[in-house]
């Protein structure tokens, strides 16, 4: 148990990450290294360094501040040694545009919960908290206790998960879960390998076992060149119909609203340009499910 997790955002009013109006929780941590990452701050623990550099002023103020002297000028910018930078916040701290911000912020959970409480009225009925990440299982003892506080006040709690974690962490957390939000991303384990940088099999075992415990929905990211086909799809269809004939299954399209997150926190970003699925494509996507008896939805 743990009363002290490491959130990097919170977003209020979200109606898509769970049932009714909600407040999505943000935590750090993910053992996936997907190529399509939408979030890549989420991927480490710890907190890091985040730079906007349409917000600089290329004032010099970091440069000076920097103890570890990993920022300099280069020209008319500012460059960051990613790989010696410890995030410790000198930079952040005398930065007047809010160029330098820090990803990732320790809190406790009752910090948790007084956030929470000040959204009630429009969170209940009907609505509740998501916990996303990164993978909040990472996390589990935190997690335990801050959604164990969060039910105690009446909220509906849901948690995103990869499903590459321990399943013991993730049992341990269930008494105080409503819902799972279930990534799966291929049903293939060397495309899983290629794309995530590991394959699938834990993440299929796990929701196998959990599917009796818990509501689940299952979601799939549709991808561009890696399984955005009738072929891939209809695998994971079959299989997840195999896990329950009545299974709801959630379509989340594409985006590359992330893209720019990548320099911003000196990561390439390894996506290859492809064409996203239209309307049609994804519709017709979807009936690959509805035809396996499978309640699914475009997300």
């Amino acid at each position: 148990m743990s009363d002290k997790g490491i959130i990097y955002n919170m977003q209020s009013y979200s109606i898509h990450d769970g049932p009714g109006v909600r407040t999505i929780l943000f935590m750090k941590g993910c053992p996936l290294r997907c190529l399509w990452c939408s979030n890549p701050e989420s991927q480490r623990l710890a907190p890091q360094l985040y730079y906007s550099a349409v917000r600089c002023m290329n004032c010099g103020l970091c440069v000076d501040a920097c103890p570890q002297k990993v920022i300099d000028f280069a020209g008319d910018h500012i460059e960051i040694d990613w790989d010696s930078c410890t995030a410790c916040g000198a930079c952040f701290e005398v930065c007047p545009t809010e160029a330098i911000t820090i990803s990732g912020k320790e809190m406790t959970v009752q910090e948790i919960v007084d956030r929470v409480e000040k959204e009630r009225n429009y969170l209940i009925p009907g609505g509740g908290v998501t916990f996303s990440g990164g993978e909040p299982f990472l996390q589990s003892g935190f997690l335990r206790e801050a959604a164990g506080k969060l039910k105690e006040k009446g909220y509906h709690v849901a948690v995103e998960t990869c499903g590459y974690v321990d399943i013991e962490k993730m049992r341990g957390c269930l008494d105080h879960i409503d819902l799972l939000l279930y990534d799966l991303k291929t049903f293939d384990p060397e495309l899983h390998q290629k794309t995530t940088g590991f394959d699938n099999e834990m993440i299929k075992q796990n929701l196998e076992t959990l599917y009796p415990l818990v509501d689940v929905i299952v979601r799939i990211p549709i991808i561009p060149g890696v399984n955005d086909n009738v072929s891939e799809l209809d695998r994971m269809a079959e299989y997840i119909a195999g896990v329950d004939k009545g299974a709801r299954v959630d379509l989340l399209p594409y985006h590359s609203l992330g893209k720019s997150k990548y320099k911003s926190i000196g990561m390439p970003y390894l996506m290859e340009e492809e064409v996203v699925p239209d309307e049609a494509d994804l519709q017709r996507f979807q009936a690959v499910f509805t035809k396996r008896g499978l309640r699914c939805e475009i997300v």
